[in-house]
């Protein structure tokens, strides 16, 4: 590879890299009569941090805006007993209590890991996922928006949110992928 990322074939010949959309770049349709709207700011407007738990347990997990009030995540994240769940993101600037309004029930039970949230107040900005057809995505370019614990873990905010500072809250991960496979 060159300094440049370009690919040196054998013959000599150089393979230039590819450049990669930029989510801040990449604009969409916004509601009706808005104009365009940044990939990036759509994904941080309706992706939020699932924060649920009780005295004894505390964990997290990624959620997404279906309705301005309502919330779909995993039921793994905010199963258990008299568990609390909040839920924020960078738009919102604060944690909300959430009440669980409907779950698939566990993954062993149903397959499913399902759960809908409901906020207090409307505050979020629902997007379509995916309207395409299924036989289609092979090879195409997905971005991944969310909380994955692994990474966030070493965000600055997150750190100081595990100490107890509720006014920090963790910056969004994004990922650019490509699909390889669909599943039935």
């Amino acid at each position: 590879c060159g300094p440049d990322g370009s690919l040196n074939l054998p013959d000599g010949k150089a393979v230039a890299p590819r450049r990669t959309a930029d989510p801040r770049r990449i604009t969409i349709p916004a509601d009706e009569g808005e104009g365009t709207i940044a990939l990036s700011d759509m994904l941080e407007a309706g992706t939020v941090i699932v924060f649920a738990g009780n005295e004894t347990n505390v964990g997290n997990g990624t959620g997404f805006f279906v309705a301005p009030d309502l919330v779909v995540t995993n039921d793994h994240v905010v199963a258990g007993e008299q568990v609390t769940v909040y839920v924020a993101n960078q738009k919102i600037g604060e944690f909300l209590i959430a009440e669980v309004v409907a779950t698939s029930g566990s993954i062993e039970e149903s397959k499913q890991d399902f759960a809908l949230l409901r906020l207090p107040k409307p505050v979020g900005k629902p997007f379509t996922l995916y309207g395409g057809d299924d036989n289609n995505l092979k090879m195409r370019s997905v971005f991944a928006a969310g909380f994955p614990g692994v990474v966030i873990g070493f965000d600055e905010d997150y750190q100081k949110l595990i100490q107890g500072d509720v006014t920090a809250i963790p910056s969004m991960v994004i990922t650019k992928g490509i699909v390889n496979t669909v599943q039935d």
